[in-house]
């Protein structure tokens, strides 16, 4: 299974317009060897699509210009602020729990 470390908040949600593929967020290098992410359409993989290669800064700014304002009905915000509130919940949870473990595998 290949394991994914690479991270947008916009990887995975994203589809051309043109050819209906995914848009993949991927990484490249510059020609000084320096990395830098794109994202690309998956259909030029498979030459089925000429999108150009986007850069991250051009993609952000297509999809705020696309969603100037996004309403949400009551009962999905609720259900929204609960689940928030019990992943927070977790995480301190999980939080202490490795605290705890650390300080008692430290004592040994």
């Amino acid at each position: 299974m290949r394991r994914r470390k690479h991270h947008h908040y916009l990887k995975g949600s994203l589809w051309c317009a043109r050819c209906s593929s995914r848009v993949w967020y991927v990484p490249g290098k510059s020609h000084t060897g320096e990395q830098h992410f794109y994202f690309m359409c998956s259909g030029r993989q498979k030459h089925t699509c000429d999108l150009p290669y986007l850069k991250i800064a051009q993609v952000e700014r297509a999809v705020e210009d696309n969603y100037t304002t996004i309403t949400l009905s009551s009962d999905l915000r609720i259900r929204i602020a609960a689940a928030m509130r019990a992943a927070v919940t977790d995480s301190g949870t999980t939080d202490s729990l490795m605290r705890t473990h650390s300080r008692d595998s430290s004592q040994h």
